[in-house]
């Protein structure tokens, strides 16, 4: 039996029956990953008192509408210190609970994950050293390392596919088009690579179409593509691709809105 958050909220709530409950705690023993998520609700529920801000948010509608009443009852300037009191409480709690969405989920966010694992500092061509004065690539080289993407994206677009350097040349082109966040059309230069298998940039590549997919929402295509990575623990960016897919895997993946 798989379970839900609704099922881990009613379970720390106390909203399960006797029977509901040994069975939930059967399962808990057994099941790694819900073990995990039961732990990230605790961390994000328990850890800053979000049991009792979700009670009293519960209550908030009845408590708005007496609030109202209280407040349209009393002249101007005299709204009783107790209403106060319990609007300011509402605020505190809203702001606590923010600030544990924001430190425990936010994380997880698309963005967040996509900056933690995206480097343009690769083991087989680092666009800093790669460069030297006399190669015929030095524009878009210089280009890119200025943050002059428009440039450099027209300098490698404009690479002739019988040059030598033609592979280097949409590597790099790939590599600005994601710096722009164009992710969809990034995804043409890293499949000439990935087909053409060119040893200095051919798990690169792989790796960089990952996570183009990823931010383009092709989530079955990444998961596929993290399972073939993840089958070759001699792959450069096998830890890379273990530490993606535990994070798209996440229970706090589950909470974001």
């Amino acid at each position: 039996m798989s379970y839900t958050l609704q099922d881990i909220e009613n379970y720390w709530l106390g909203k399960m029956s006797q029977n509901d409950i040994e069975t939930f705690e059967k399962k808990l023993a057994e099941d790694d990953n819900l073990r995990e998520e039961v732990k990230a609700y605790e961390d994000i529920f328990t850890g800053f008192e979000g049991l009792k801000i979700q009670h009293k948010i519960k209550n908030w509608s009845a408590e708005e509408i007496n609030l109202k009443k209280n407040v349209e009852a009393v002249p101007s300037g005299k709204v009783r210190s107790l209403s106060i009191r319990r609007l300011m409480s509402i605020a505190a709690a809203l702001l606590f609970l923010v600030i544990g969405y924001q430190f425990t989920v936010r994380p997880y966010s698309d963005n967040s994950i996509y900056k933690d694992l995206y480097s343009d500092k690769n083991t087989y061509t680092n666009i800093k050293s790669a460069s030297t004065n006399n190669h015929p690539l030095q524009e878009g080289y210089d280009a890119y390392q200025n943050k002059e993407y428009d440039k450099a994206y027209t300098f490698f677009q404009d690479v002739s596919n019988e040059n030598n350097h033609y592979a280097t040349a949409q590597y790099y082109l790939a590599h600005t088009l994601m710096q722009q966040d164009n992710f969809q059309e990034a995804i043409a230069p890293l499949n000439y690579l990935i087909a053409n298998k060119d040893a200095r940039y051919e798990e690169e590549a792989e790796w960089l179409h990952i996570l183009c997919q990823f931010r383009i929402g092709k989530t079955e295509t990444v998961h596929k593509a993290l399972d073939n990575i993840l089958a070759n623990p001699s792959n450069f960016h096998y830890q890379k691709a273990k530490v993606l897919q535990q994070k798209l895997n996440a229970f706090q993946r589950k909470l974001q809105f």
